[in-house]
């Protein structure tokens, strides 16, 4: 009997080191900024509490009640209680950094979409959206070239060849309203893209006579060459093939004087041919 007694003894005294160090863990669980873990802290609290009132009866330092008698039921019921709250708030917040993540994913996006000096849709953005636009329908690419643009940096710097470009992509994206998108390709050149029968035939005859009449810092006065292509663009070939297009017109238009809009042949043929209009 002598024997069992100090084997239950020892049995007891095995478990001497698990309050010190629940009570370790739980100071450091309760430092994170986190409403779960505190809540988790507390839902283990009371039965290490509870493990230390039978460790202390054990070994007769307090005596026996109706308290320890059923700690048991008291700690499990708590931390049943407690973890399901903490379960509950930990939920609630992958759910909130979830929706956190997908918002910062989508300003990343639209970042990554945006030319940052005019506000206009990027190259990358043109593309998504002509795949995107109006399968089985034919659209329309007009590339939008300034005049003589360098001419400007190098007379006025670059502080005013920026408000000529940020003055343009306005004008531009005035002309689409809601029927397409505007984009800048990069250095002076933009696009206009959409369904061919939302943007009207004579889009680029408008585009050229409201961009000779900005009214831009220090009198300056531009213009611009247009290049048009029109076809169906259902995978990223055809968008290659129809802005390969709409770069010859442009060429075209360059060398045919600038200050022109010149149609690309191929593609959908709506009867415009060869357009040239000059200030």
């Amino acid at each position: 009997i002598e024997q069992l007694y100090w084997v239950d003894r020892l049995y007891v005294a095995s478990f001497l080191p698990i309050p010190p160090l629940a009570i370790a863990m739980c100071l450091y669980g309760w430092h994170h900024d986190r409403d779960a873990t505190r809540v988790m802290v507390l839902a283990w609290s009371l039965p290490v509490l509870m493990a230390g009132l039978r460790i202390f009866h054990a070994f007769n330092v307090i005596g026996y009640s109706s308290l320890v008698e059923h700690s048991v039921v008291f700690a499990m019921s708590s931390e049943a209680l407690l973890s399901s709250l903490a379960m509950a708030l930990r939920v609630r917040h992958i759910l909130v950094e979830r929706d956190l993540a997908r918002a910062e994913e989508g300003a990343a996006r639209r970042l990554a979409e945006i030319d940052p000096l005019t506000g206009l849709h990027n190259r990358r953005a043109l593309l998504s959206n002509a795949i995107q636009m109006a399968p089985g329908e034919p659209l329309r690419l007009l590339l939008v070239d300034i005049d003589f643009f360098k001419s400007i940096n190098d007379t006025y710097g670059h502080n005013l060849g920026d408000e000529v470009l940020r003055e343009v992509a306005s004008s531009l994206a005035r002309s689409l309203e809601i029927r397409g998108v505007c984009a800048r390709m990069g250095g002076e050149e933009f696009a206009l893209l959409g369904p061919a029968e939302d943007l009207p035939e004579d889009l680029a005859l408008e585009v050229l006579a409201e961009t000779r009449s900005l009214a831009l810092p220090e009198g300056i006065r531009i213009t611009v060459s247009i290049g048009q292509a029109d076809g169906l663009v259902e995978c990223e070939a055809d968008w290659r093939d129809l802005y390969r297009r709409a770069d010859t017109a442009l060429y075209d238009a360059k060398h045919s004087g600038r200050n022109c809009h010149i149609v690309a042949p191929g593609g959908v043929d709506y009867g415009f041919g060869k357009v040239v209009a000059l200030a």
